[in-house]
C-alpha cells in the first residue's frame, strides 16, 4: 500500500529495482523480454514505460478513454498490447519504443468479443494476440486484426 513498484530476481530472491511513490499505478504491468523496461498502467488510462536500470520514464501515452485492463509485451519486444474495459473489445498495439499506436482491433466489429476484455497475451512468435472477456471467451487474432479462432 506504499505505492512502490518492485522488480525481483526470482532465482536470487533479491530485489532488482524499486520505483517509489506511484499512487496512480493501477496494478497492471508487463516486463520487456530483455528485462530492461517495464510497462505500467496508471489511472487516467496512461501506459508508461520505465527503464529498470535508470528508474526513469522512457515514454508514455494515454491510450484510451476507459480503464486499461491488461498490458503485454510481444515476445520479440517490438510491441505492447493493451486491452480496455469498454464493451466493444478494444485492443491497441503500440510500438514499444515510442508508444505510438501501430494498430487497433475492435473485437465487437470483427465478430469477436461483445463484452469487457480482461486479458491480452501474445503467441511466442509475436504473430498472434489472444484476448479474453468477462464471458470466458478467448479470441485469437492475427496482426492484421483478422479473427482466427474463438474458444
Amino acid at each position: 500500500n506504499d505505492h512502490t513498484v518492485k522488480i525481483w530476481d526470482a532465482d536470487a530472491k533479491q530485489e532488482v529495482c524499486s520505483m517509489e511513490k506511484y499512487p496512480d499505478f493501477s496494478g497492471c504491468f508487463a516486463c520487456s523480454p530483455d528485462g530492461r523496461h517495464i510497462a505500467l498502467d496508471f489511472r487516467g488510462n496512461n501506459v508508461k514505460v520505465w527503464d529498470t536500470e535508470t528508474k526513469q520514464e522512457v515514454c508514455s501515452r494515454k491510450l484510451c478513454t476507459t480503464h486499461v485492463m491488461c498490458v503485454a509485451y510481444s515476445p520479440d519486444g517490438k510491441y505492447i498490447a493493451t486491452c480496455t474495459a469498454d464493451y466493444c473489445g478494444s485492443i491497441d498495439v503500440s510500438d514499444a519504443v515510442t508508444m505510438e499506436v501501430a494498430w487497433s482491433i475492435r473485437a465487437e466489429q470483427r465478430g469477436g468479443h461483445c463484452d469487457m476484455l480482461r486479458c491480452v497475451a501474445w503467441s511466442l512468435d509475436s504473430e498472434f494476440i489472444a484476448s479474453s472477456d468477462n464471458n470466458k471467451t478467448v479470441c485469437v487474432w492475427s496482426k492484421s486484426g483478422e479473427l482466427k479462432a474463438t474458444l
